[in-house]
């Protein structure tokens, strides 16, 4: 009997050896990848230029002086002593006769006049006599260049006096009547200025103002 149980231990002993199960441990390794993504923001800057400057209307002509634009225009209608400095007010608050810069701007103005109306006319332009050659003759004090001055506050030098063969001749003085030259007009046919008096009366007058971001 001691045999017996002894070989049947022996048996599920080696039984055992093989029921044993194995445990197998399996490692798994991950790998991460990371995307970045850039974005490109394009931004369009619109580039606005700057306000010109111009004339209030159309009805002006613009000039280019350099420093500052200026915008001429003819006023028609019967003007004399009495009503010389307000009848470019009537075309606009701002307004005044005009003078020239030089002898191109008195060619410009006589196109416009011509222009307008195809005759010649007689038109009050922005520079009078100046007191101290109130009564004199033409001379070499008071000569083309210096018997007159700009009245419209900003015209400059003398280059703009382009007078007629042998004017500013303050003719009413040379004549005995005792009244000066004082206004200076221009001929619109023949680019070329003359100088009135009193009693004389013209056909309208050569206006400007400074042009301005209309």
């Amino acid at each position: 009997m001691i045999f017996c149980v002894c070989v049947i231990l022996a048996f599920f002993a080696r039984v055992g050896d093989f029921c044993i199960p194995t445990q197998q441990v399996v490692t798994t390794s991950s790998s991460t990848t990371t995307t970045t993504t850039t974005t490109t923001t394009t931004t369009t800057t619109t580039t606005t230029p700057p306000p010109e400057l111009s004339c209030i209307t159309t009805d002006w002509t613009l000039i280019n002086r350099g420093s500052y634009s200026w915008c001429i225009r003819v006023y028609w209608g019967y003007a004399n002593y009495l009503n010389v400095d307000s009848v470019c007010a009537t075309l606009h608050a701002d307004a005044v006769r005009s003078g020239f810069l030089n002898a191109s701007e008195i060619a410009t103005a006589s196109s416009i006049a011509l222009a307008e109306r195809n005759y010649n006319q007689r038109l009050f332009v922005g520079a009078d006599r100046i007191s101290s050659c109130y009564y004199q003759p033409l001379n070499a004090v008071c000569s083309g260049t210096t018997a007159f001055g700009w009245t419209d506050g900003v015209t400059s030098g003398t280059d703009g006096f382009v007078w007629a063969v042998g004017q500013p001749d303050n003719l009413l003085y040379n004549s005995g009547t005792g009244f000066s030259q004082i206004w200076a007009t221009m001929s619109t046919m023949t680019a070329l200025m003359d100088d009135i008096g009193d009693d004389d009366a013209v056909q309208g007058a050569l206006c400007g103002m400074k042009a301005d971001y209309y």
